[in-house]
């Protein structure tokens, strides 16, 4: 009998040990599978949130290449005839590219990070002070037949290589923060 009762001990202690067993290593590969299932829920956010920010910083780029091919018709273009002249079609079309510049810097400032809205500020201001020029030279030059383009100065050519230069800084650091520049991303 006392035999029997240790048999039964032993065999009860032995099933519960194999549930307990059991269960634990079902609990382990469950936190495992959780914490699989998280990580790869980081990648694909990390993933969702890399090409909105390529999105948001190639909208820039479409925009900077809009303005400046406005900026460029407008530096080819002559002085108004009068300073009371109607305003130029181009230069109002300058103006609203400018302004769809702006609201794409604004996306990428919400997208960050903050090396690259700051490059895409420091592309619309750049943009907006080459306007802004090329329309006080328009002005102070009205009645002249030479193209504004022959008519800017030192400071003028200064502005233009600030935007041109603008525009190679906003695209490394966009680059820098999508990853273009890590190593092995070649």
């Amino acid at each position: 009998m006392a035999v029997d009762r240790w048999s039964a001990a032993i065999g009860a202690s032995g099933a519960l040990l194999g549930v307990a067993l059991t269960g634990g290593f079902s609990l382990l590969r469950g936190r495992q599978e959780f914490r699989d299932k998280e990580a790869e829920r980081r990648e694909q956010r990390k993933i969702m949130h890399r090409e909105a920010r390529r999105d948001a910083y190639l909208e820039v780029l479409r925009k900077y290449h809009e303005a400046d091919r406005k900026i460029q018709d407008l530096w080819r273009t002559k002085p108004s005839p009068a300073p009371e002249a109607p305003v130029a079609p181009i230069v109002l079309e300058v103006d609203a590219a400018i302004l769809d510049l702006r609201e794409a810097c604004a996306n990428v400032i919400l997208e960050g990070p903050d090396e690259v809205a700051q490059a895409a500020h420091r592309l619309w201001t750049a943009c907006q002070s080459v306007a802004d020029v090329t329309n006080d030279v328009s002005l102070a030059n009205h009645g002249s037949d030479q193209y504004l383009f022959t008519l800017a100065t030192s400071e003028q050519a200064a502005l233009e290589g600030a935007r041109h230069s603008a525009r190679g800084a906003f695209m490394r650091a966009a680059s820098d923060a999508i990853g273009g520049r890590a190593p092995g991303f070649d």
